[in-house]
């Protein structure tokens, strides 16, 4: 039996006709003839826009170890291999959105700090000192994303027995820094409102300020969604890189309320466009294809606010509008409601049931007061 020796294997892009790919190669070592021969291997690691290079050496350490089991000797595998065998295995029972959080977090925070990091080389100290100068830039749930995602990932190499302890088990929270969450007043609701240039613009513009729609569900609201009698909208699917898929979460499934001016603004620009049943309500370029919600807030919704002498806009800030001025004209409940949070710790850290009736009623009082 040949030798086993660490080694990290060695990665270039290759052009294909399907685009850029990584292809990893690395060495195995064999017994021919009474003597120990060196063979090379390759493998293709997956293309490169769906990963980036620290990921491809990660799943590269892993093919190396699947053919010399250079990662049974306990300190050989690195922060970046330990994180793909623990995506692997949570992937399946996953979200969407839990996905893309992990990920997003993974490759902002953590990989580049310590994704070729040996996980026996990492003191308490260092990422302790990490956490901590996260705490003075970011909002306490993403430094907590952060200290979970590393001690559940590093966690089970230690189960797996792929390294000694875990240095992250004992971190301490740090103090986060306090972030600013501003919402637009009601009367900043109305002028900007009034700066819309066209029919479909104010309409849009009215559906994100005042019913809290993210921009995923939106992006491919179709007229079959709109139930004209009961006021309201049908949320049941959204868009992610470009695929319709479901919903953030099961909760986000479910009825918005509309106010009755809303409603019939909606059915006469339906009417007006000569929509079909299965259209969507707001198309991109093409009427095929899905709104483009970050290009038309690039390019009109900024530009309106801007125009209009208000703060800085984005869908964020219009949702958090329609979630604190929904909380003070009714409640609690009603503003979860309104938000269609799986809980109410999202809303506002404590948990009621949603009535519709107080919902719609709070929907319709904000819209009195901005004087619509």
């Amino acid at each position: 039996m040949g030798k086993t020796r660490f080694q990290k294997g060695t990665i270039k892009i290759l052009r294909q006709k399907s685009g850029r790919i990584y292809e990893g190669s690395w060495y195995v070592y064999l017994w021919k003839d009474g003597k120990e021969v060196r063979r090379r291997r390759t493998k293709v690691l997956g293309p490169v826009y769906s990963m980036t290079k620290n990921e491809a050496a990660a799943k590269l350490l892993i093919e190396i170890s699947r053919s010399s089991g250079q990662q049974s000797a306990q300190g050989k595998l690195t922060v970046e291999a330990a994180k793909v065998r623990y995506f692997k295995t949570k992937q399946a029972s996953w979200s969407i959105n839990q996905t893309e959080t992990f990920q997003a977090v993974w490759n902002k925070h953590i990989s580049p700090s310590w994704g070729d990091r040996l996980i026996d080389s990492i003191e308490r100290q260092s990422l302790q000192e990490w956490l901590n100068s996260l705490a003075e830039s970011w909002s306490k749930s993403m430094v907590k994303k952060a200290k979970t995602y590393m001690t559940a990932v590093l966690e089970m190499a230690v189960a797996d027995k792929l390294c000694g302890e875990n240095p992250a088990k004992r971190l301490l929270m740090p103090k986060t820094r306090r972030i600013d969450r501003p919402y637009y007043t009601l009367e900043q609701v109305k002028v900007l409102i009034n700066a819309a240039d066209t029919i479909r613009d104010r309409l849009i513009v009215r559906l994100i300020f005042q019913t809290g729609l993210r921009p995923q569900e939106l992006s491919v609201l179709r007229v079959n969604d709109f139930d004209k009698q009961g006021c309201r909208l049908r949320i049941d699917e959204a868009i992610a890189r470009g695929e319709i898929k479901e919903t953030k979460t099961e909760a986000s499934d479910g009825w918005v309320p509309l106010t009755a001016s809303l409603t019939a603004e909606l059915a006469d620009y339906i009417d007006r466009s000569n929509l079909k049943n299965d259209s969507w309500i707001f198309h991109g370029r093409w009427p095929h294809m899905p709104f483009g919600v970050n290009d038309w807030r690039r390019s009109v919704l900024q530009p309106l606010a801007a125009k209009a002498g208000l703060p800085k806009v984005d869908f964020r800030l219009a949702r958090r509008t329609a979630a604190t001025w929904a909380n003070k004209h009714g409640g609690p409940k009603e503003a979860q409601g309104l938000m269609r949070h799986a809980d109410m710790d999202t809303t506002v850290n404590i948990y009621v049931g949603s009535i519709p009736d107080d919902v719609r009623q709070a929907v319709e009082t904000m819209e009195k007061e901005m004087g619509i």
